[in-house]
């Protein structure tokens, strides 16, 4: 076991001394300390139920730890700005299921191509 492990697995264990039984209490503290080291551990692809082997918390405990400890559910994104719309009086665009992208017909053009293509 490496020594943060050790560390965070020795103050669960004073903790779970102290208190037998099930609705242990753990200090917030002693839960940012754990969540802080769980996340980078799932975040690299680690299964909750090594994480809580390693320091003696049950795998419920843990998720509810993580799930509630300020992560909204939300992502950040970004926004790309939108691409412009084209000019009244462009002419049509055929794009193809194959990605060809077909431009600058006139109607007749266009009728010929998707007769041909149909």
């Amino acid at each position: 076991m490496k020594d943060p492990i050790r560390c965070l697995r020795r103050e669960v264990a004073a903790i779970r001394g102290a208190a037998r039984g099930r609705g242990d209490r753990y200090p917030e503290a002693l839960r940012s300390k754990i969540v802080r080291h769980v996340r980078p551990r799932r975040a690299c692809g680690e299964s909750l139920a090594v994480i809580s082997r390693d320091l003696g918390v049950t795998a419920p405990t843990l998720q509810r730890w993580l799930s509630s400890s300020g992560s909204s559910g939300f992502r950040q994104v970004e926004v790309a700005p939108a691409e412009p719309l084209p000019a009244k009086n462009a002419s049509p665009a055929v794009i193809l299921p194959n990605g060809v992208r077909v431009e600058g017909l006139d109607l007749a053009g266009l009728v010929t191509l998707l007769r041909a293509l149909a």
